[in-house]
Parts: structure tokens; C-alpha cells; sequence
């Protein structure tokens, strides 16, 4: 499961407060995501490929600076500069649908578009990107908001993010989790892949954090007001179900359940899947097809027989 965390003002913290907040988000969130982290403050971003190897806030340039020259195995990204409190933030960590590296954590960004992404979709056009969340920001980028995420992409997804204009956004499907609270004291709104996410980064008194409604774009005013607008869904790609029960969540991301479908017509003796082109469907050791669990035997050494079994 990917988890998100986003905080629409940091104005009200300390310095040391701040580095703090981020400090729990990083153990919450990689807690059981360790394929990536990174998190963005205004326009100074982190991005590593081992969560363990993060010293800290903002203390990776001063150890690189110190380090003379000598080159270390330490795949990260760093940019902009540190603002320290003011900007809203957005954080993330990742378990891995698409390759490792700190190129493909999160947070994204095009065009002074910035985002963090839990879920997993497929362009509908021809570029490919080595992360597929490039997909929505760029969406996002060059039609000025969510407007045509629909026709660029299917799939799933929950979002937090910041505009050109460092307006904070907040976006979901029907099925991609995301939580909002309001914190009096902090002067803000935070979100989180899930309530227990939002209350142990943030540790204010809030109130109970609800479920963000679907399909209905956010984006946060200079003056502190919302600005709401329903968006067209776009497709559920049911061939990115199994890729998607990863992101979101499920307890044994390698349970066969993930890819099971609704058989709907066989061409030449080969059953499909209506929309999904891994489909629940296989040959048994005797060569017969079946959309029935496989054994444990059949389980062990080389997953072979399942050409899209994950490898996060």
C-alpha cells in the first residue's frame, strides 16, 4: 500500500516543530512502505529510494557537502531550497507498483505542478513514463487542473498536491482512500491515507476525521476557503485491479482473490476476462482451465504460471 499525508499550512509550527512532524510522517508512513519516501515543502522536495538511509530534514545536503567529494550509495533526489515553516506539505512512501529508485518516488512534479499519488493508473495515450503517477500530473499540468484526467488516464487514485500558484488540491476516486481533518491549532487541514495515519503524524487535538467525497476536486483559496467542483470518473482499468489491492491496502497483496474476474467469453477454448487482460484464468497442472485458487503446491517456487504476479 502506497500512504499519502498532506498538511495545508505549516505556518503555525516551530522550526523544530516542523522537522518533528515531518520526522513522524516519515515513521508512519514507511513503517510498513520502505520502497521509497520523499515529501515536499513548498518548492524544496526530498526523494529517496531507502527510506532507512533519510537522515532527516533537510540534513542530507549539509552531510553530501561534508562527505568532500566522495561518492556514497545513496540514491536521492533533492531539490529547491528549504523554506522552513510556511508552505503546505505533502509526504509519501511507497510500496512499489513500477521500478525502484528515487526517480520514481514521490513527490512528482511538472510545470510547478506538484504531487503525491496512492494507487496505480495507465495512460490512455502513447507516452510511457518510468512512474506512472507522472501521468496524472502532467494531466493535471497542461489543462490548468482536473479537467481532462478522465480522457488521459484510467485507474486509481487519491491525490494531494500543490498548483503554480502553491494552492493546495485534494482528489479521489470511489475507491482510493483519503482522510481530511481540521486542526484549530495549526490553522490547517490534514490529510492521510487513513484516520489512525492522520492522528499519529499530526498528534493535535482534531476532530474525527471523515472520508473525502469522490469525484469532487479541492483546491484551497488564498483566504482560507475551498473551492469545490465535481469531475468526470475515469475508468476503473480493470486490469490494474490486482496492482491497485497493493496500493490500497490489502492485507496479503499476493492473495490470488486480487485478480479474480467475471469470465465472460472464451475464444478458442480460452477463457477471458471482460476488460482485463490478466483475467482470473488458468491452466491446472493437467492443462485444464480453471478460475479456481491454485494449491498451495502449485504456490511454491516460480510463479511462472502468473505472467503479472507482482513483484511488489
Amino acid at each position: 500500500m502506497c500512504k499519502i499525508f498532506g498538511l495545508t499550512n505549516t505556518s503555525k509550527l516551530s522550526e523544530s516543530a516542523l522537522c518533528a512532524l515531518i520526522t513522524r510522517a516519515h515513521a508512519q508512513l514507511t513503517s510498513t512502505q520502505r520502497d521509497g519516501w520523499g515529501y515536499a515543502l513548498g518548492s524544496f522536495s526530498e526523494r529517496w529510494d531507502s527510506p532507512a538511509q533519510w537522515p532527516g530534514p533537510n540534513e542530507w545536503p549539509a552531510i553530501r557537502e561534508s562527505l568532500g567529494g566522495v561518492q556514497v550509495s545513496a540514491d536521492c533526489i533533492v531539490s529547491g531550497d528549504w523554506s522552513g515553516p510556511g508552505p503546505a506539505l505533502i509526504a509519501h512512501a511507497r510500496t512499489a507498483t513500477c521500478a525502484r529508485g528515487a526517480v520514481n518516488a514521490h513527490p512528482h512534479a511538472f510545470e510547478d505542478w506538484t504531487l503525491v499519488h496512492n494507487g496505480v493508473v495507465e495512460s490512455s495515450g502513447k507516452a510511457r513514463r518510468s512512474c506512472d503517477s507522472m501521468h496524472i500530473v502532467e494531466s493535471l499540468a497542461k489543462a490548468g487542473g482536473p479537467d481532462k484526467l478522465h480522457a488521459d488516464l484510467s485507474g486509481y487514485l487519491a491525490i494531494l498536491g500543490t498548483d503554480p500558484d502553491g494552492r493546495f488540491f485534494a482528489l479521489r476516486d470511489s475507491r482510493a482512500p483519503l482522510y481530511v481533518a481540521r486542526v484549530p491549532s495549526l490553522d490547517a487541514w490534514a490529510f492521510a491515507s487513513t484516520p489512525e495515519l492522520l492522528r499519529s503524524i499530526v498528534q493535535e487535538s482534531t476532530p474525527r476525521p471523515y472520508e473525502v467525497a469522490p469525484y469532487v476536486w479541492h483546491a484551497l483559496t488564498e483566504g482560507g476557503q475551498w473551492e469545490t467542483k465535481e469531475v468526470q470518473p475515469w475508468a476503473a482499468y480493470a486490469a490494474l485491479s490486482g496492482k491497485a489491492s497493493t496500493a490500497f491496502g490489502d492485507e496479503d497483496s499476493s492473495t490470488w482473490e486480487r485478480y479474480q474476474g467475471k469470465p465472460s467469453k472464451a475464444s478458442k477454448g480460452e477463457p477471458k476476462t471482460s476488460g482485463d487482460r490478466w483475467g482470473s484464468w488458468r491452466r491446472d497442472k493437467k492443462g485444464r482451465w480453471t478460475n479456481e485458487p491454485p494449491a498451495p503446491s502449485e504456490l511454491k517456487g516460480s510463479t511462472s504460471k502468473f505472467p503479472d504476479w507482482p513483484d511488489k
